[in-house]
């Protein structure tokens, strides 16, 4: 995937900040964002975050996600100062990693950052 086909929408942080979200078949997905308190934004770089995806029953497919820690895959953390080379690199690097696996993905941060749908 080139940077360029990242779907970015505005991020609630920071009124010029950004946020795109991308998933992969094997589970993962990454978090790319670029705003005024990320690593590097200040500098027109990105931040990225490790995702395990479909993890919330009820939310919306573009809210299903957590954040999740691997240090084989180079996420013990979020990683920041990443140019748009950077970021083409680790998206082509997670697309192409081993299924997830959760024995092996045991920190899983979750945010509330999803509300589920009402089905009424």
């Amino acid at each position: 995937m080139k940077f360029k086909e990242i779907k970015f929408r505005s991020h609630g942080v920071d009124p010029e900040g950004v946020h795109g979200v991308v998933r992969f078949k094997n589970g993962y997905g990454l978090s790319i964002v670029r705003h005024s308190y990320s690593y590097g934004g200040s500098k027109g770089l990105y931040e990225l975050a490790l995702l395990k995806i479909g993890t919330l029953k009820g939310a919306s497919q573009e809210n299903d996600w957590d954040i999740v820690y691997n240090e084989e895959l180079g996420y013990p953390d979020v990683r920041g100062w990443m140019s748009e080379e950077d970021v083409e690199n680790e998206l082509h690097k997670i697309e192409n990693a081993p299924k997830f696996n959760e024995a092996e993905n045991s920190e899983i941060m979750s945010f509330a950052h999803a509300v589920p749908e009402s089905k009424s």
